[in-house]
């Protein structure tokens, strides 16, 4: 079952010597991003909000909820965009999930043996060249 989340997020246009870019501001967590779009500056608040949801959660910190009946009462300027961004709760948490796993795995003989004699820790090289590859 989906646990999807809102955050409220204002999204301020700046202009710097030729270049117009956005500043975004999540109030509810207290973090800042940017973009150069509004579309990027969804993206970027989306992947902000959840990367400190994260931290919430391995912290054991309660994550502050938004009521959407309140997006009124966001304090902005007039020429700033204040709109929602949300996020799946449940996929966050999946993410902080740190148990370790029994998986099989098949190998040749021969890296068997070599793995055996030298005592090389299958389950710790696999975990870190994961890792590595695919940039967790």
């Amino acid at each position: 079952m989906e646990n999807i989340l809102f955050f409220p997020v204002i999204i301020s246009t700046e202009k710097e010597a030729n270049e117009k870019y956005y500043n975004v501001f999540v109030p509810l967590l207290e973090i800042n991003t940017e973009g150069e779009t509004i579309g990027d500056c969804i993206r970027m608040a989306r992947d902000a909000i959840l990367q400190k949801c994260m931290e919430y959660i391995i912290k054991n910190k309660e994550l502050p909820v938004f009521n959407i009946k309140d997006i009124d009462s966001i304090e902005h300027s007039k020429n700033e965009i204040v709109t929602l961004v949300d996020i799946d709760y449940n996929e966050v948490k999946k993410k902080c999930d740190t148990r370790v796993l029994r998986r099989s795995v098949s190998i040749p003989a021969y890296i068997d043996n070599y793995v055996k004699e030298n005592n090389i820790n299958v389950s710790a090289f696999l975990t870190q060249k994961l890792k590595k590859e695919y940039h967790i």
